[in-house]
């Protein structure tokens, strides 16, 4: 033990000196002061003041002390005699052997904490999975431990009925998800953020409507979020060996979850495999593909997406991808995935609606926690057209730059004028396509130095909110107005016309795909 580690754990009192040449010197036992007066450097030495011995060599030894002394003309000697050596003193009005009682404990503590951990890695490695683990780390801990994943599944819970009313933890364990009513305590005491802000990803906190603390850890996987471990100290206060304990256990989970195919799911299964086939386009007829989906159950919809998860910046993307795949099915009920040189999702909706990809939404937030970004398709009803879907997902990720707002889950829709420009530009000049009062416009700003071009995109883009024009243009709303009516009388533009404005707005748009 440290004797910085003991220092720590005496809580002596008010009557306490400590003399230490070096805190990160180790004692391994303690005992009194021999009759030999022989020491040896790595033991803790329990005695009065006046009982220690003349030191005669440059070696460190470490005395719990009762100084019956004065504690200044005390600490001044053996400064003096004993310049290498580490003291602790104190004064207990019971005596020295109050003394071996408190080492005796800190001793104790220790030693059961050592014994713990040994037990539980024996528990992982006899391999029988994160229920049994949590079972046994509750048996020697005494604290009651809860694990869910990032949907509030429970994954494993500890097996007894102790402090099961503290925040519905019965009900949870019949139902086997975190209640409404827990999920909105969090939210409120913001326990997730307080727990990606920690550096250990750890925090002890007691909510204003609980009787306990609890201990909360993020288990993460590959850098990826998977679980979050909740321990209750129910049955005594918690001391620094139950955090060290605690935070072994946590590592020993994290391995869990990484080994176990319970947790992450592979890619070889059938339906990824089926996915894999359908974007291969390996079948050739829809009654074949019919035939597979009902075998595999998959539900009959009309209403398909694909969400494709781009490879780029990703180190040991295959390993992140099973982990974002099995949280994003915990989202999405009805969705099968496959890794190619992306993550690949199949998405069953029930309509057309887009809320379940909005910013906001929980997976929108899995996304944006992770710092990752997916590109969805547009809505379609033929699985044998599932190719063509993903190579709309695979195409914005050449342009997704393009966009205004770096949002978590972007929308072929929003994007589909640069992949029709893209593929136009494979066999023509785009500027062949330019409406000829942007080219003319454009002209005019090169040789005058004027702005009309990027005044008329402001306004054709905000139409209707000319302070927004002003603000993103960095004038006054009179310049804005002046340029605009200059615009008109130049150009002789009638922007009354809705089909001159989407025609003028098509030709900026070809134009900054042709500027990348």
């Amino acid at each position: 033990m440290k004797i910085k580690q003991f220092m720590e754990d005496l809580e002596a009192g008010e009557d306490c000196k400590y003399l230490i040449r070096s805190q990160n010197t180790e004692f391994f036992t303690f005992q009194p002061i021999p009759e030999s007066n022989v020491l040896e450097p790595n033991i803790l030495y329990i005695c009065y003041s006046a009982q220690i011995p003349l030191i005669e060599d440059d070696s460190v030894y470490h005395f719990l002390c009762h100084a019956l002394e004065d504690e200044s003309t005390l600490a001044d000697k053996l400064k003096l005699c004993y310049p290498n050596s580490n003291f602790l003193l104190l004064r207990y009005s019971g005596g020295i052997e109050k003394l071996f009682d408190k080492a005796s404990k800190i001793f104790l503590a220790e030693s059961r904490y050592i014994s713990q951990v040994s037990q539980l890695l024996a528990i992982f490695n006899q391999k029988k999975g994160l229920q049994f683990l949590v079972d046994e780390a509750y048996r020697m801990a005494h604290a009651p431990i809860i694990i869910v994943d990032t949907s509030y599944r429970i994954l494993a819970i500890y097996d007894d009925q102790y402090a099961e009313d503290e925040f519905d933890l019965k009900e949870q364990r019949e139902i086997g998800y975190i209640t409404e009513y827990n999920i909105k305590r969090m939210k409120r005491d913001y326990v997730y953020e307080q727990l990606r802000s920690s550096s250990e990803k750890m925090i002890f906190t007691k909510a204003a409507d609980s009787k306990y603390f609890w201990l909360d850890m993020l288990v993460r996987v590959h850098g990826i979020e998977v679980a979050e471990i909740g321990i209750l100290e129910y049955e005594h206060p918690f001391s620094r060996y139950d955090f060290e304990f605690f935070n072994f256990f946590k590592q020993l989970v994290t391995w869990e979850m990484e080994k176990n195919s319970s947790f992450l799911p592979t890619s070889a299964s059938m339906h990824s495999i089926f996915l894999s086939e359908l974007l291969e386009q390996k079948f050739t007829s829809r009654e074949s593909i019919e035939r597979r989906r009902k075998m595999l159950r998959w539900k009959e919809s009309n209403y398909h997406y694909v969400l494709t998860v781009s490879a780029a910046g990703h180190k040991n993307f295959h390993n992140k991808a099973e982990i974002i795949a099995q949280q994003v099915t915990g989202i999405l009920p009805d969705c099968y995935w496959a890794i190619t040189n992306f993550l690949v999702f199949l998405i069953i909706a029930d309509n057309e609606k887009l809320e379940p990809f909005l910013p906001g939404s929980p997976l929108s937030q899995l996304f944006e926690r992770n710092h990752i970004q997916g590109i969805l398709s547009n809505c379609f009803s033929d699985l044998k057209q599932m190719k063509k879907y993903f190579d709309q997902t695979a195409a914005v990720l050449e342009f997704h730059h393009l966009a205004d707002t770096d949002i978590p889950i972007h929308f072929y829709a929003d994007y589909s004028i640069f992949h029709m420009a893209k593929i136009v530009s494979e066999t023509n000049e785009l500027k062949d396509f330019y409406h000829p009062l942007i080219q003319m416009i454009k002209e005019t700003d090169r040789t005058n130095h004027t702005k009309y071009l990027d005044t008329l995109r402001e306004y054709l883009i905000h139409i209707d909110n000319p302070s927004l024009c002003a603000q993103n243009l960095c004038i006054h709303k009179n310049t804005f107005f002046y340029r605009m009516n200059k615009l008109r009388e130049l150009f002789s533009i009638d922007l009354s016309d809705g089909l001159v404005r989407m025609r003028l707005l098509f030709t900026l748009e070809l134009m900054r795909l042709e500027q990348e």
